[in-house]
């Protein structure tokens, strides 16, 4: 059985896509994104009245290490709105899986680590990509974990060494299978995750963008 049967037999989604394809700006947003979730857990991003605190931070921290740490890199005021919104998608919404979940041809969504995403569209498997035919992919394995936690949230499930396989079907009518632990075979060695439709977007990520 090859990687793209395999995938598409476990269903499973793993951490996603870089914002500004440039070296160095993966490890930025690392570094924005583990000051402002350090400490946290998925639960306490969703927690009513915290936000904005959690953007505030986001914003600050983003300029902080972009004209300090991360000066070479020269970003533009658009790359960070472009920056800031894909930290956004990833504490609120499901990271860079946000933009596919708003396409309604896609049947199936398959991820096997960071670097890995597929989506399945016309009963043909291929290699995910942004609006900007970017590959998606997470920003670290950390990023992938938070998602899977959203993902399986809705029914009271989580994922850990205890309870490393689930396979359920969510409130919105969707497949979830999610894998802690890599599939014997597989590429890499991180979580991975498949969502079949019925699929519905991320609503955290889509509230930020219309306040």
């Amino acid at each position: 059985m090859d990687l793209e049967q395999r995938l598409k037999e476990y269903l499973v989604v793993g951490p996603g896509r870089a914002c500004v394809e440039a070296p160095g700006v993966q490890e930025l947003l690392r570094v924005v994104r583990g000051r402002v979730v350090h400490g946290r857990t998925a639960a306490d991003l969703e927690r009513a009245g915290f936000r904005r605190e959690l953007e505030d931070e986001a914003r600050r921290y983003l300029d902080e290490e972009s004209e300090s740490n991360f000066s070479h890199l020269m970003l533009s005021p658009e790359d960070k709105v472009e920056l800031f919104e894909r930290l956004m998608c990833s504490m609120f919404g499901l990271g860079p899986l946000e933009e596919l979940l708003q396409q309604p041809d896609l049947t199936e969504i398959m991820v096997n680590g960071p670097s890995h995403v597929f989506v399945e569209q016309g009963n043909r498997i291929t290699r995910a990509t942004d609006s900007k035919d970017r590959p998606i992919r997470f920003v670290d394995e950390q990023e992938l974990r938070y998602v899977i936690d959203k993902i399986v949230a809705p029914i009271n499930k989580k994922v850990d060494d205890a309870e490393p396989i689930v396979d359920a079907r969510l409130p919105d009518g969707a497949r979830v299978g999610v894998v802690l632990h890599p599939v014997p075979g597989a590429a890499g060695d991180a979580p991975g995750i498949t969502k079949r439709r019925r699929m519905t977007h991320g609503r955290g990520c889509r509230e930020h963008k219309e306040r």
